[in-house]
């Protein structure tokens, strides 16, 4: 029996850095940071089926004391049978690690560097890229199956409802808006998944787990329950299809969690983006408001946790189960577990309706597959590269299979003393105690699960240690978030560190007025907060109101002029969807002044709520935050809505063009998902939740004051206009805007223009040659005179 040295430090740990042959034998894993718990418990490795064949297994009475044999024995690297390394990098990644290392010369120096959740023989690692330098990775862990991380086909064929094995499933044309990063899924490159007929290349998936994952939510999106439609356009698009826009935190593309949650509701999880900005983000600073891009490309669990619990508009995603999970931190009161409707009314996930999972009667049905993917089948363990590996699995399974005989109760059930499958009942959930399972080619489909064992469900239902919170029973408003600029002030001048429980009167974000909801009749004392904040404090009768928690929209950890323009963008909320066009007028309306943001037009007298037509002029990130705008209405504005019209996004991510067309744009419905994702939604002027002609003619016609032959916005349609159209008519030159003379918005000037152009005059046959035809608009063109 291997007892644990107490003597052995953490640090000793992390200065090996040798590559083992011989016993104690190296096995290591890489990939998945919700799996983490498991790896950090010593339950995990203690031999259930004599594996190291010393005669001890299971739990033993000898002389009346325990007795059990740890296989990897913690902070001690030598008396041990393993040294059990895993790798914390998210599931994509580890599966990524393992291909690499099948597909050439194993080298641990180009492994990625851990994002969290780490440990070598239960102690957790936090920095570098492995303890003790891994052999090759012998383990790919995942939240899901090999099949729903492996991209197939070419990526124009991919689309955001594609299912895992389709053609196209993986692959998002779209990258991260202003950093270039992909979304899409990992390539086995040579390997396969062939296990029919396997050969030296194949993967094998052994499901060791099932893996129930929560929608989260900050207290200040005012969410308690949310349907899978809700879902599907929160994160595809990075609004709700009512056009409000919440901050959709996401998991990088290599995460298992983002894969299992995006694939339960029927979105391919490389569609699955968000609000899709920024780069990787693993550190968990990036949690800090105030450090720009907060809420997308998340690497790890907790990181996207930390985010939920600060950006009052976060709504996330997380494993429920385990010591770091979403049960026990809306037991601590750090964020919500979102209640979800799959079309069948919202469900609150607890145990028994996890065990009993069919959505049709109450069942809660997010979630993922906990999967060991390795190269050759483990039941045979010289099919393994390390037959070492394959014992791991083995005994893993052998507990699982054994169950009964080797639970541990009485005095004795201790974390420690359990067996693996014990403790993979207790903190997690094992698949033969559901009674539905996803299927393998499309996980939104439920079939029976034809090997439950009663037995079992019985014990998860009295043994678990879940314990869901009723939403909103912890604190009433969440916590006051952490950000750079230190702590916060309430209108009495009270402090308020990182942490503490926010007081009710904070509880919905964007709520000036009090009545705990966030639409336009937020917007007059919003703007006043803003403008005159001592008048606002002075005029409030809840004087623990804090302004930048409230007010702070965009994440910056401040109520500022860029949050009232994200409000008016996409919180502006009127009779139940987003009226854009009544925001920006009520912010000018109650603004100081009456033009608050300091736009100016490019031809006529600004009005009310003309800054809603700024939108482009610098980069713009569809979902996220209107930050297009450059401070002038003008044409740059209006060739970017004609642009978004003709799903300008999609061409332009597929390095394509769309062919001539020679008819006025196209209309893309925000109502509908298949339109949506090509969509930014700033483009919608007139309030319908549709892009399209009418809104390049509310900025041509109703703010700027001139028409649509008018490409060089001087307030008139003359001979200058006609000059310039024709100048620029090219049939194979894509891209043009409407200052080159692109009036009908498909990208090109064609004599379709010249025809919108003049389209008031009756063209007749002026060269007498008896018909009407483009010669004829060429007489009309040359001598044309203004009005």
């Amino acid at each position: 029996m291997r007892k644990m040295n107490s003597i052995a430090v953490v640090s000793a740990l992390l200065a090996l850095n040798v590559a083992v042959m011989a016993q104690p034998y190296q096995v290591n894993t890489s990939g998945a940071t919700l799996f983490g718990d498991f790896f950090k418990a010593n339950s995990s490795t203690n031999d259930a089926m004599d594996v190291d064949g010393d005669g001890i297994k299971g739990f033993q009475i000898v002389g009346g004391y325990p007795q059990l044999d740890q296989l990897a024995v913690q902070n001690d690297l030598v008396n041990t049978h393993w040294i059990m390394q895993h790798r914390g990098v998210g599931s994509g990644t580890g599966l990524a690690d393992m291909v690499a290392y099948y597909m050439g010369v194993p080298d641990p120096s180009k492994l990625k560097d851990v994002s969290e959740d780490s440990y070598i023989n239960h102690t957790k690692f936090t920095t570098g890229k492995y303890a003790v330098a891994p052999n090759r990775i012998d383990i790919a862990v995942m939240d899901v199956p090999t099949k729903w991380f492996a991209y197939v086909g070419e990526p124009g064929q991919g689309f955001w409802s594609r299912k895992p094995t389709e053609t196209g499933y993986g692959l998002n044309i779209f990258k991260a808006w202003d950093s270039g990063l992909s979304n899409n899924l990992k390539t086995i490159g040579s390997l396969n998944t062939n296990t029919s007929d396997p050969d030296q290349y194949t993967i094998f998936d052994t499901q060791i787990a099932y893996v129930p994952i929560t929608f989260i939510a900050n207290r200040g999106t005012g969410l308690e329950n949310i349907t899978k439609a809700e879902l599907q356009h929160l994160y595809v698009t990075g609004r709700l299809p009512s056009g409000e826009n919440l901050a959709a935190a996401t998991r990088d593309s290599g995460s298992g969690t983002r894969n299992g949650s995006m694939n339960s509701i029927g979105v391919d999880p490389s569609w699955g983006r968000g609000d899709n900005v920024g780069a990787k983000q693993s550190d968990s600073n990036a949690a800090i408001l105030g450090n720009r891009y907060d809420a997308a490309n998340l690497g790890g669990s907790s990181v996207m946790e930390n985010i939920v619990q600060n950006r009052r508009l976060a709504v996330g995603y997380t494993g429920l189960m385990g010591a770091s999970r979403s049960a026990l931190d809306a037991a601590a009161g750090k964020y919500e577990i979102l209640n979800v409707d799959m079309g069948y009314g919202p469900v609150r996930p607890g145990i028994e309706n996890i065990l009993h999972n069919n959505p049709t009667a109450g069942g809660y049905a997010v979630g993922g597959i906990e999967t060991f993917a390795t190269v050759g089948d483990p039941a045979v363990r010289t099919n393994l590269h390390n037959p070492h590996a394959a014992d791991f699995i083995q005994n893993i399974l052998y507990s699982i299979d054994h169950f009964e005989s080797l639970v541990i109760s009485g005095e004795n059930a201790t974390e420690e003393n359990y067996m693996p499958g014990q403790m993979l009942a207790r903190d997690f959930t094992l698949m033969s105690a559901i009674d539905y399972l996803p299927a393998e080619n499309n996980p939104s489909n439920l079939v029976a699960n034809a090997s439950v064992v009663g037995s079992l469900q019985a014990y998860i239902l009295n043994n678990t240690t879940l314990n869901v919170p009723a939403f909103g029973s912890i604190n009433t408003a969440g916590l006051t978030p952490k950000r750079v600029q230190g702590s916060y002030k309430d209108l009495a001048g009270d402090v308020y560190a990182a942490g503490v429980v926010l007081e009710v009167r904070n509880r919905i974000a964007g709520d000036f007025n009090g009545d705990f909801a966030r639409n336009v009749d937020d917007i007059a004392k919003m703007v006043k907060a803003l403008q005159d904040p001592n008048g606002f404090a002075a005029a409030e009768s809840d004087k623990t109101l804090i302004p930048d928690v409230i007010g702070d929209f965009d994440g910056n950890g401040v109520f500022d002029i860029d949050d009232v323009r994200y409000f008016a963008d996409g919180l502006a909320m009127d009779g139940g969807s987003l009226n854009r066009a009544k925001g920006f007028m009520m912010v000018d309306t109650a603004a100081t002044g009456g033009n608050l943001f300091g736009a100016t037009l490019a031809v006529g007298a600004y009005k009310a709520g003309d800054s809603m037509a700024d939108v482009a002029g610098n980069a713009t990130t569809p979902g996220d935050a209107p930050e297009g705008a450059d401070g002038i209405v003008d044409a740059a504005d209006i060739s970017y809505v004609q642009m978004i019209a003709r799903k300008g996004l999609m061409y332009t991510a597929l390095g394509t063009v769309p062919p001539v067309d020679g008819s006025m744009i196209a209309a893309l419905d925000w109502s509908d998902l298949d339109d949506a994702v090509y969509m930014d939604l700033s483009c919608d002027m007139n309030a319908d939740l549709i892009v399209d002609i009418r809104d390049v003619k509310v900025i041509v016609e109703d703010i700027l004051g001139t028409c649509l032959g008018d490409v060089n916005l001087d307030g008139m349609m003359n001979q200058a206009d006609l000059d310039i159209i024709m100048a620029n008519i090219d049939y194979t030159a894509y891209g043009k805007g409407f200052a080159d003379g692109d009036i009908d918005g498909d990208g090109y000037v064609t004599h379709s223009d010249l025809y919108v152009a003049i389209n008031k005059i009756n063209v007749a046959d002026l060269n007498n040659d008896g018909v009407v035809d483009l010669s004829d608009l060429a007489i009309m063109a040359a001598n044309w005179l203004v009005d």
